[in-house]
C-alpha cells in the first residue's frame, strides 16, 4: 500500500519524534514493516525494524529488539524496545511511530523508504470489493422475442374484429359520492403519527431526545425524569449507561444498588465511587488539581501508611528498563509538575507540587527513595521516602530481622553498627529497620 510521511519533532518534549504514516486506500488487515536508520557513536550506520500486524483495524501483535540507540557526535543513548509506542488510528488510515531518541540525534533519525512497507495480508484486497468476475455475469440472449415465439403466444388471444359480442364497460363504476362514503373510515397514511414512544416495551430513539419541563412555582426541587425498577432486591442494581459503545471503558454507569446505595463506574470495571446517607467511598486512586478544604477530622482506616511519590523518568540518562521493584532510585537535577499534558518542566511560577526526575544510578547526595512501582505507559516511577515498603538484595540471608541498614556508594545495602557514626552522609542514605525476610532476594523494612 502506498502512504505520505510526515515527520514532526515536538518542540516541549526533548527526546520524542512523531513519524505519520498515512495510508493511501487502506486495508483492515496488514503488515507494516518499518526500519529506521542512523549513524550510531562508532561513526557506523545503524538502523532498527519494527513489524506490526493489524488486524480488523487494530494492532494484534508487535516485534523489535530491545536496543540502546546511540549517535555520532551526541552524548549518551536511550534503550527499550522501541515497537511499544506505535500506534494506528483506522478512522484516519494514520499509523504513527513516535520513537524516544537521545536530545540532539533526532534530525539523524529517518526513515529507511527501502526497507518499510505496509502489505495486505488479504487476497482480492479491499479495492476489488465492488467488482465481480467476468464468468459470474449471466449471458443476455440475443432473441428475446421473434417472429415465431410471438406468433406462437398470441394464439390463445382473438382479434377485436373476431368478436361479435363485446359488453360495454360502464363508465361510473365508482364515483365521487361512493368513493367518498366508502373512505370514511380511514385516514390518509400521511395522518398517521410516526414519531410516538411506546409506553409498553422496548424502545429505541436514533437522535437526540429532549425532555423539557415547566418548573412548579410552589416546588423547591422537580424531578423531569424517573428510573424506577420497585420490584429490586437486596444486591440487585438499577443502572443508567452513557457512553459510546455497551463494551470495556467506553461508557460510564450510574448505578442504585438496594438497599440505599449509589454507585460510579466505568463500564465492566470495578466501583470507582459508592456512596450511601452518611458516607462516601473513593475506591480507586484520586487525584485532587485544585485546593481540598477538610471542615471534618482525616481518619486513616490502617496506621501503616507508606508515603509515596510519582515522578517521570528522566529518559536522557536512565531507560524504564533499567528499574527494579525494591532498588534505589536518585534524583536527576530537573524537576517536573504534572498536567493534564503529562509532565512538563516546572517553571517559577510552580510554587507547589514539583517533584524531581530520577534515574537508576547516583552518587550518595543524589540518593531519594526505594522503587515499588514502575508505570510503563506513562514513563514513570512511584518511589517510597517513609513507612514500610519492600527492598531487594543480593541475599538476605546476610541480614538479620531488626538490622538498621543504609546504601552505600557501590549500591550495595550496608548494615550500622552500634557503634557506627551517624554521619550526614549515612544519616541521607538511611533505608529503615528491617522487619522481615520474605525470601532470599526481599526484605521489607520500615523508615518513620
Amino acid at each position: 500500500m502506498e502512504y505520505d510521511l510526515v515527520k514532526e519533532i515536538p518542540e516541549n518534549i526533548n527526546v520524542k519524534i512523531n513519524f505519520f504514516f498515512t495510508l493511501k486506500n487502506p486495508s483492515p488487515n496488514f503488515t507494516a514493516t518499518i526500519t529506521f536508520k542512523w549513524v550510531n557513536a562508532e561513526g557506523v550506520d545503524d538502523s532498527y525494524t519494527g513489524i506490526f500486524v493489524i488486524k480488523n483495524n487494530k494492532i494484534i501483535s508487535r516485534s523489535g529488539p530491545s536496543k540502546i540507540i546511540t549517535f555520532l557526535g551526541v552524548s549518551g543513548g536511550i534503550g527499550g524496545r522501541q515497537t511499544q509506542y506505535g500506534y494506528y488510528n483506522a478512522n484516519d488510515g494514520i499509523f504513527q511511530w513516535v520513537p524516544s531518541i537521545t536530545e540532539g540525534g533526532r534530525e539523524a533519525f529517518n526513515v529507511d523508504f527501502e526497507r518499510t512497507s505496509f502489505v495486505e495480508n488479504v487476497l482480492y484486497g479491499h479495492d476489488l470489493y465492488d467488482y465481480a468476475l467476468k464468468a459470474d455475469i449471466p449471458s443476455i440472449p440475443d432473441d428475446l422475442v421473434n417472429n415465431e415465439t410471438l406468433t406462437t403466444t398470441l394464439n390463445d388471444y382473438a382479434t377485436k374484429e373476431e368478436l361479435s359480442n363485446i359488453p360495454t364497460i360502464p363508465t361510473d363504476l365508482i364515483n365521487n359520492e361512493t368513493l367518498t362514503n366508502t373512505l370514511n373510515d380511514y385516514v390518509l397514511k400521511a395522518d398517521i403519527p410516526t414519531d410516538y414512544i411506546k409506553t409498553n416495551g422496548n424502545n429505541n430513539i436514533n437522535g437526540t431526545l429532549t425532555i423539557t419541563s415547566s418548573f412548579p412555582s410552589n416546588q423547591d426541587y422537580h424531578h423531569i425524569a424517573h428510573i424506577i425498577a420497585p420490584i429490586l432486591t437486596d444486591g440487585q442494581l438499577v443502572s443508567l449507561q452513557i457512553g459510546k459503545e455497551r463494551n470495556t471503558e467506553k461508557a460510564i454507569i450510574f448505578s442504585y444498588k438496594e438497599p440505599g446505595e449509589g454507585h460510579l463506574t466505568l463500564y465492566n470495571k470495578a466501583d470507582s465511587i459508592i456512596f450511601n446517607s452518611s458516607s462516601v467511598k473513593l475506591c480507586q486512586p484520586t487525584t485532587i488539581n485544585g485546593n481540598l478544604t477538610v471542615n471534618g477530622t482525616i481518619t486513616g482506616t490502617q496506621s501503616n501508611t507508606t508515603i509515596t511519590h510519582y515522578s517521570p523518568i528522566e529518559q536522557s540518562v536512565s531507560s524504564i528498563n533499567d528499574f527494579i521493584i525494591g532498588g534505589p532510585i536518585y534524583m536527576s537535577g530537573k524537576v517536573y509538575k504534572q498536567t493534564n499534558e503529562g509532565w512538563q518542566p516546572s517553571t517559577i511560577n510552580d510554587t507547589t507540587d514539583c517533584i524531581c526526575s530520577v534515574k537508576s544510578k547516583g552518587k550518595w547526595n543524589e540518593y531519594v527513595g526505594i522503587c515499588v512501582g514502575i508505570d510503563e505507559d506513562n514513563y514513570s516511577i512511584i518511589f517510597a521516602t517513609h513507612g514500610d515498603y519492600m527492598v531487594k538484595v543480593n541475599d538476605t540471608s546476610l541480614y538479620s530481622v531488626g538490622d538498621e541498614i543504609f546504601i552505600d556508594d557501590d549500591n550495595v545495602l550496608k548494615i550500622l553498627s552500634g557503634n557506627t557514626a551517624i554521619t550526614s552522609k549515612i544519616q541521607r542514605t538511611i533505608i529503615g529497620i528491617i522487619t522481615a525476610k520474605i525470601n532470599d532476594k526481599f526484605m521489607s523494612v520500615f523508615k518513620s
